[in-house]
């Protein structure tokens, strides 16, 4: 709204840069920050961090150096050497709550803030196979693979290929978002199912073999009686 009162009256510039804007200006420092982290753990903002947020970070990228001095050269060359995991999410995790980054320079001042709470992610989910097979790996090498340019790494490339090639990556990605496989839960829930319906089937069965039986049982009753053993000579 503010900027909406800045623009002339007669201005027929209605656009405003949205979430693929802004994630292809994202800083520098998170190049491997992928779409589907981005969304989920960041929200834009206008005004940047306040002299408190900026101390605040500043005492955990303090914080951060010294936990890295502390460690041990093999650990550090075990981030280094994880491509699609380790070095990854720490260059993505973005800080504690509330931590601001500028966007590129040359954009609309803008800035990026981590979250207090991740957000849930939800896109269309296309049909591999039928005829919206390359929507489908073009959504997932949109989502989990990072892209600076939408024209030549997303939509003038054989994006199944792409997949393809970087399917360690993206899949590693795929399931920092998904608890499990999205086939592996249809077979599940298939599997639960029937065994549901064996099992009431049992039920059924064990019902009616019950039935006779209860009778035995409490006939039986009236012939018994109970005994201490303490008693018995």
């Amino acid at each position: 709204l503010e900027t909406l009162g800045m623009m002339d009256p007669e201005s027929t510039d209605c656009y405003q840069p949205g979430l693929i804007e802004h994630y292809t200006n994202r800083p520098d420092e998170f190049e491997s920050l992928n779409l589907a982290q981005f969304a989920a753990y960041f929200e834009f903002s206008r005004k940047g961090p306040s002299s408190r947020s900026t101390r605040r970070d500043n005492e955990h990228e303090d914080q951060q150096n010294e936990q890295s001095d502390a460690g041990t050269d093999d650990a550090g060359a075990d981030a280094r050497t994880d491509g699609a995991g380790a070095d990854a999410r720490i260059d993505n995790a973005g800080g504690p709550a509330g931590s601001f980054y500028p966007l590129r320079a040359g954009y609309p001042e803008m800035w990026i803030k981590r979250r207090k709470k991740s957000k849930v992610i939800r896109y269309y989910k296309f049909n591999k196979n039928d005829e919206s097979r390359p929507d489908y790996f073009r959504t997932l090498l949109m989502l989990y693979k990072p892209w600076r340019n939408e024209e030549t790494e997303l939509l003038n490339v054989n994006a199944e290929e792409v997949v393809n090639i970087n399917s360690a990556l993206i899949a590693f990605n795929f399931q920092e978002f998904t608890k499990i496989d999205e086939d592996a839960l249809e077979d599940y829930m298939q599997q639960l199912m029937g065994d549901r319906q064996e099992d009431n089937e049992d039920e059924d069965e064990n019902e009616n073999e019950r039935g006779t039986a209860d009778d035995e049982i409490d006939d039986f009753g009236r012939y018994t009686m109970e005994m201490d053993d303490d008693e018995q000579g």
